[in-house]
């Protein structure tokens, strides 16, 4: 970006600074790898535009694609799923997302328009790509502050490699927080299923 075209976009900001618009301060998100939470903001849509943002690790880099998360923000109910492909913004979508809407439709009695869902990897991800632990460092604090905004009463996450790596997290301690099978799992074994059965009915019953 050449020193005149920096000066143009400076005052056409100015401009629109002038007109009532707010921008929110920069956050350095090379302190989310060290675990010392960045200020980010109490409100989803300036955290979203945040994660949008975001190319603190290589995922972010090098991937435009982002789900920030699906639903009603204020839901008593809290997903929280691994990480979007390309074909899957969409929870509902795919075997497994016909899975996940009957848990919630036939089992929880909630719509799926009354949950709230979101990803710990914010970031979708190529199946041919190994997700490495540095994404989730990075990602884990926008997680954190989508679940102290949110406040739900309870969290349903899935019992996956990448949950089980933040699980010990402060966030969840003193929490409805149910692990359960992931309707992708469960495709491929079905005979868990009834396990998962009798987690959603004891779900359902603090609801």
């Amino acid at each position: 970006m050449t020193k005149k075209i920096k000066q143009k976009l400076i005052r056409h900001l100015n401009l629109l600074k002038s007109m009532g618009y707010e921008y929110h301060k920069p956050i350095d998100l090379k302190l989310l790898k060290d675990n010392k939470l960045a200020i980010l903001p109490d409100n989803l849509s300036e955290l979203k535009t945040i994660v949008d943002s975001c190319n603190a690790c290589q995922l972010g880099k090098y991937n435009k694609n982002r789900f920030f998360s699906y639903g009603n923000i204020d839901s008593k109910i809290m997903f929280i799923g691994d990480y979007a492909t390309l074909d899957t913004f969409n929870p509902f979508n795919g075997l497994s997302g016909k899975m996940l809407k009957d848990m919630c439709t036939n089992v929880l009695k909630i719509n799926t328009d009354d949950i709230y869902y979101t990803n710990i990897i914010k970031c979708s991800i190529p199946s041919t790509i190994n997700l490495h632990n540095d994404s989730i460092n990075y990602c884990k604090d926008f997680l954190i502050k989508q679940i102290s905004i949110i406040n739900p009463m309870v969290i349903v996450a899935f019992d996956t490699d990448t949950f089980k790596y933040i699980k010990t997290l402060d966030i969840f301690l003193n929490k409805n927080i149910f692990v359960i099978y992931s309707p992708i799992f469960l495709l491929r074994n079905p005979s868990y299923k009834k396990k998962t059965l009798e987690d959603l009915n004891k779900i359902k019953s603090i609801l």
